[in-house]
């Protein structure tokens, strides 16, 4: 029996590559082409005090703009944790007939967790 393809027996086929198959495994790999990254010039040509002086500008920037945002958010996770262990006090899980939305204790601890899901994702 003859065949057009030859038969593979593990690694020791003996056949040629067409070029795309040469280019596949010629093809140059991520991390040889990788090349490693340079600081900008000016960063480069800052003395050590200079870039530490720039660091610290940096690193206060950058808190005077993310600060306010994450204790806004600590105050308002504190007071939606307060809000909805006072409403179901107050008769969150009573009946509708009584003025409550008749939550069972796993529909109340799912909305309870619904809040979390709201501060991962900010």
């Amino acid at each position: 029996m003859t065949s057009t393809t030859p038969e593979v027996r593990g690694f020791e086929a003996d056949t040629k590559l067409s070029a795309d198959e040469s280019y596949i495994e010629n093809a140059p790999t991520a991390s040889a082409t990788r090349m490693k990254r340079q600081p900008p010039e000016l960063v480069l040509k800052l003395s050590p005090e200079g870039r530490a002086h720039a660091e610290r500008l940096l690193t206060r920037k950058i808190d005077i703009r993310l600060l306010p945002m994450l204790i806004l958010m600590y105050i308002m996770n504190y007071l939606d944790h307060n809000n909805i262990a006072a409403a179901r006090l107050a008769g969150l899980q009573d009946p509708p007939s009584e003025g409550g939305l008749d939550l069972s204790s796993t529909q109340y601890l799912t909305a309870l967790s619904i809040l979390f899901v709201g501060y991962l994702l900010m």
